[in-house]
């Protein structure tokens, strides 16, 4: 009966602070604009009183060549990783990749089975149509990859 007792407890609890946690930042809403073109879209990210507008444009309209942007993360350990992400395009499609991951992601073992496993998920493909899902099992470093496709993307608009 007692660990019954211990384990309610700690639904509780748990439950308690997951519930502190998502009051502590808005959750960010997306809007997004209707355009003539199908080659483009405008998303409007809104947090809290914050607003960020970000263009994407199609593949047809990146630039050929080398595109660099960073992007960081946040573990379940509240550890922030950076990972410096640089694509290369030709006719949007990817034709090679490189990650340099640092604060920490370079020895993380989830950082490490995506950068076993992402190179073959995406040379070769559109630029515009990628949206991974858990490379080598790695959710946060692969949500982190996309938000670096989107910023290139955006940055290329």
């Amino acid at each position: 009966m007692a660990y019954i007792i211990g384990i309610i407890v700690v639904v509780l609890v748990a439950v308690g602070f997951a519930l502190m946690k998502s009051e502590d930042a808005p959750e960010p809403t997306m809007a997004q604009e209707e355009t003539n073109s199908p080659e483009a879209s405008t998303d409007i990210l809104v947090a809290g009183d914050t607003e960020v507008n970000t263009e994407v444009v199609s593949a047809s309209t990146i630039p050929d060549g080398a595109h660099t942007t960073s992007v960081t993360y946040l573990t379940p350990a509240n550890n922030e990783y950076l990972l410096n992400v640089t694509l290369t395009t030709n006719n949007g499609v990817i034709t090679d990749a490189n990650i340099v991951y640092s604060q920490g992601a370079e020895v993380d073992p989830n950082a490490q089975r995506f950068e076993g496993a992402y190179k073959e998920a995406i040379i070769g493909k559109q630029i515009d149509e990628l949206d991974l899902s858990r490379v080598g099992g790695a959710s946060l470093t692969t949500g982190a990859f996309n938000r670096a496709i989107e910023n290139i993307l955006a940055e290329s608009a």
